[in-house]
């Protein structure tokens, strides 16, 4: 299992712990998780018109939003960084992918760069897509990709162990309350500094569905998509503690040297050319950005 944030130093507090036989030693392993029970589902709003006219529908003419962000495809799905971007077009990219799972659906699809160049000639975009013989009008509000800090509607789960003052044996401790509170509190610690380098990614999308005929929107949808911590992706970090007449502090473990160390010939060091976190992150946003396109037009398919 991956293990994301687990610290290879742990909090240091240099106070010499060897020959007190009063002093206990605990081990507290931290999980952090996401709580997916609050992940909230599309929501999903049907006109009064949409069961006797959904079944009309097969031209659907696609808006874009009056503002968003501009990025080339590579750039979009994080495989690159694009220096100059030839013939880029705003929301190009994912338009176009909302203009493609509509076509896999088996509607007629009138793309939004044709209906917005209709626009020089007609005075609204119901206009247009009416000249342009379009059934509906699928107009997508707002699309967003966006970024909080991980913890929000998470929790962490801490297992108190009990070992030595090097870790070499551990066992599961009971401890009293007070105990119990140090042990958090000194956790958290650890904690907050390994949450402070993980983000939450997430995708918005919010559209709606107006007939051409009459003008009337029918439907509706709107997703805020998170990214979930599976058990692949759980960030995970250890706190040593001793606590002694009944105070707690966090502390190294002492480590064992061989007494024979091992002779080296030589040495290597691995050198990663692997995306960098803007380019992961671009990746991420594109897979739940492709999620929630997907999900919209299934649910207004069904």
């Amino acid at each position: 299992m991956k293990k994301l944030g687990l610290l290879a130093s742990i909090l240091t507090v240099g106070i010499g712990l060897s020959g007190c036989s009063s002093v206990n030693y605990y081990l507290v392993d931290s999980t952090f998780r996401v709580n997916e029970a609050q992940t909230t589902p599309p929501i999903i709003t049907k006109g009064t018109d949409f069961s006797s006219s959904f079944h009309k529908i097969k031209t659907i003419a696609v808006k874009a939003p009056d503002h968003c962000i501009s990025e080339s495809q590579t750039e979009r799905s994080g495989n690159a960084k694009a220096e100059t971007n030839v013939m880029q077009t705003a929301c190009g990219v994912e338009m176009a992918q909302i203009e493609r799972s509509l076509a896999k659906a088996g509607y007629g699809v009138i793309s939004w760069k044709v209906l917005q160049n209709e626009m020089q000639v007609a005075k609204t975009h119901l206009e247009a897509a009416t000249q342009l013989q379009a059934d509906a009008l699928f107009q997508i509000n707002s699309l967003e990709r966006s970024t909080s800090k991980a913890g929000q509607d998470a929790r962490w789960e801490r297992r108190y162990q009990e070992t030595d003052a090097k870790l070499r044996k551990q066992k599961a401790a009971a401890v009293t309350p007070a105990i119990a509170s140090q042990l958090d509190n000194i956790a958290k610690r650890n904690e907050m500094s390994v949450l402070g380098a993980n983000e939450v990614l997430s995708a918005t999308i919010n559209s709606s569905v107006t007939l051409v005929e009459n003008g009337r929107a029918i439907w509706f949808y709107e997703w805020n998509h998170q990214q979930s911590l599976d058990n692949n992706e759980l960030i995970e970090t250890k706190t040593a503690i001793y606590c002694a007449e009944g105070f707690c502090n966090a502390y190294s473990p002492l480590q064992e040297q061989d007494s024979t160390p091992e002779l080296l010939q030589g040495s290597s060091e691995a050198l990663s050319t692997g995306a960098s976190p803007a380019d992961r992150r671009r990746a991420i946003h594109d897979k739940l950005m492709r999620q929630v396109v997907e999900d919209m037009v299934s649910k207004f398919s069904l």
